[in-house]
């Protein structure tokens, strides 16, 4: 009889399993917040791994399976399969005849898994076994799984807010739904936003009949809403979900979304893949990148004892845009970048010093001013009621407000027959991230002028120790050499003892490294 429990086993677990996907749909899909440690909380000591990651754009989950066989012995399987949702299917494999310090020679084949979330601390797992052995009583069945850990500072809400990026840039969105010839007279709109840790979409539909509906993406629904008497109906969804609104588990860029009843389509819109950027209508901020420009305005005596300096930060997600003064009478003065006055930098009386600052940035946040301009290759000035009280040029940019991305030339850096020093003889500070285009190295450039002379470092890490070239505008420059996976040049002008001479000016120039028989990092510093 013992085929009959088995068989009958079986089936209930079948039923039930098929019970659980039918009783949580529209459960917390698979995000990166489930990343983390999990278990079976009637078998304290055996548990599972997770990791989820994305192969070809793809969202796949990297399972690991800890447990001990019925003899005892201890069985580690692992797997990695595409999601779907709240479920995740693929095949589990256990390595074996392994030796410590030494390549694992084989891997078998141990079965299938399938598992399935409820929510980001709950879920079950199914499973069965196909490989005869040690192992063979195991057998198939479902388990719990409950969390034990997740990654610090990971938020979980099973939504789109999980797999935004900390650096994602916000972006909002607005589409028009037109009406089909099943409601040629209905009309909706979809606003859709998006920040760091947060998404939020709304829909609004008009003139459709009185009834339930839902909304598709691509065909699928994911959410339901309804038009009222008045032929009337909105719907909310955030990540994390709000008091008055229910999670959104779904990007709808990119996508096409329909309201349908009964496999009928009422309402219809393709969505562009990319929104806009909060503030960007109008705005001619600079360009994102990888640069810092940091340079001293010039004191025109007025206050003498007063310094001030402005700051530049491109990244590929904000620039930032500051300017700083200290040191001189409490007050109220005027900020102006390219003749024209941007703000207003209130300078308050502090510890041992009176000190003003204004931020600005872009895109949009809070506490900053907005950066709708462009100062790069502008004069920038701090004024008391029109007299000129610090100034200085901002390096890179073309010098007027009419457009443009910004990366014109400010200075022309000349040839490179002469000195480092570039254009002017303010006081100038970049520096650059170089990127990486074969394998995993990193390295960073930064340059510097002022009353000491100029320098450029090129610095690089992670990489083989042995010998790199470095070159600047087209030019070989130096051999970087390289122990334990860190190397550096430096040039001076005028020239110092153990530094190279800086007889070219980098500025606007590309700086590649190359080694291995082709070019590992690369990058372009701003003009000056």
């Amino acid at each position: 009889m013992s085929w009959l429990r088995n068989g009958m086993r079986t089936a209930i677990a079948g039923i039930v399993l098929g019970l659980v996907l039918q009783g949580t749909a529209g459960a917390a899909g698979i995000t990166s917040g489930f990343t983390g440690n999990w278990y079976n909380p009637e078998s304290v000591g055996q548990g599972f791994q997770f990791e989820v990651v994305e192969v070809q754009g793809q969202t796949e989950l990297l399972a690991f399976w800890f447990l001990f066989d019925a003899d005892g012995n201890l069985l580690w399987l692992f797997g990695q399969g595409p999601v779907d949702g709240n479920t995740a299917t693929m095949d589990l494999f256990q390595q074996q005849d392994g030796v410590f310090g030494q390549p694992v020679p084989s891997k078998t084949r141990w079965g299938t898994v399938t598992f399935h979330f409820d929510d980001c601390n709950n879920g079950q797992v199914e499973f069965e076994q196909e490989t005869p052995g040690k192992a063979e009583q195991i057998g198939s069945g479902i388990i719990g799984l409950k969390r034990v850990s997740q990654i610090k500072s990971a938020d979980c809400t099973g939504g789109v807010s999980d797999d935004l990026p900390a650096r994602a840039v916000p972006q909002d969105l607005e589409v028009n739904l037109a009406g089909t010839d099943a409601a040629p007279g209905a009309t909706g709109r979809l606003e859709f936003e998006v920040r760091p840790g947060h998404a939020e979409l709304q829909l609004e539909v008009r003139g459709l009949p009185t009834g339930d509906y839902e909304l598709a993406l691509d065909g699928n629904a994911v959410a339901p809403v309804s038009a009222d008497a008045e032929g009337e109906g909105d719907l909310k969804l955030e990540s994390p979900p709000g008091p008055a609104s229910d999670l959104l588990d779904f990007d709808p860029r990119g996508h096409t979304i329909t309201v349908e009843a009964g496999g009928t389509v009422f309402l219809s819109a393709d969505v562009p893949q990319q929104g806009t950027i909060p503030g960007a209508e109008g705005a001619n901020p600079p360009p994102f990148g990888n640069s810092e420009i940091e340079f001293a305005l010039a004191n025109q005596d007025v206050f003498p004892g007063g310094k001030a300096k402005a700051e530049l930060e491109q990244e590929d997600d904000r620039v930032d845009f500051k300017v700083e003064v200290e040191d001189i009478p409490v007050g109220d003065y005027d900020l102006r970048v390219g003749g024209q006055i941007r703000a207003t930098i209130t300078v308050s009386a502090g510890a041992g010093e009176n000190r003003g600052e204004v931020e600005f940035r872009f895109p949009a946040d809070p506490g900053k001013l907005l950066l709708d301009f462009n100062p790069l290759g502008k004069t920038v000035a701090i004024e008391d009621q029109g007299t000129v009280l610090f100034s200085g040029d901002a390096a890179g940019g073309a010098g007027d407000d009419s457009g443009g991305d910004g990366s014109g030339g400010g200075g022309s850096g000349g040839d490179d027959s002469g000195g480092g020093g570039g254009s002017g003889g303010s006081e100038l500070q970049l520096a650059i991230a170089l990127q990486p285009v074969n394998g995993s190295a990193s390295g960073d450039a930064e340059y510097r002028r002022d009353a000491d002379g100029t320098r450029l470092k090129v610095q690089i890490e992670d990489v083989a120790d042995g010998s790199y070239g470095l070159e600047v505008g087209g030019v070989h420059r130096a051999d970087i050499q390289v122990s334990g996976g860190e190397g550096e040049v430096e040039f001076r002008d005028p020239p110092e003892a153990g530094k190279l001479p800086l007889d070219f000016d980098p500025l606007g120039k590309t700086i590649k490294v190359s080694g291995g028989g082709g070019v590992i990092l690369q990058g372009t510093l701003p003009n000056g």
